[in-house]
């Protein structure tokens, strides 16, 4: 195997997040635009579903990690911005219209639109371990090996 250096590594592994960022941006899904008409016609967030078990990820992270970052942490993000929706009379339908004209809105709504839309997005980049997945589990064994540890 060719030597590398952390900075050679770090650069060639930032130039594959930002292409799985593009791949994944590209894909049509529900993720980022999910709402859904309550009672008094005002478009409110709901919590999108995971494509994916929340111990799909373990060994790298577990159930309970899952479940509570999912449901408690990324739904008070939700939470909080279909309050603010209400109280600062927001007219939108969709995430990217509140985050595309973020400047008119207060604080606590760009911290928690964007907050919904970082999960929404950390949501879709992260993959569940497929058995077929040799490559992966050699360049965990050669990063370990190189730095010590992943």
């Amino acid at each position: 195997m060719k030597n590398i250096n952390r900075r050679s590594f770090i650069s060639k592994v930032g130039v594959l997040g930002i292409g799985g960022i593009i791949t994944s941006l590209s894909l049509k899904n529900n993720l980022l635009n999910a709402t859904i008409l309550n009672s008094t016609n005002t478009n409110m967030f709901i919590l999108p579903e995971l494509p994916y078990t929340y111990s799909s990820l373990e060994p790298f992270i577990d159930k309970e990690t899952m479940l509570i970052h999912h449901t408690k942490h990324h739904q008070a993000y939700i939470n909080n911005l279909n309050k603010l929706i209400i109280s600062e009379s927001i007219p939108t339908n969709t995430i990217e219209n509140i985050l595309n004209n973020i400047s008119n809105y207060s604080t606590s709504v760009r911290n928690n639109a964007g907050g919904h839309y970082n999960h929404s997005l950390f949501w879709q980049l992260l993959t569940p371990i497929k058995n077929d997945n040799a490559e992966s589990f050699k360049i965990n064994e050669a990063i370990v090996n190189k730095f010590g540890s992943m």
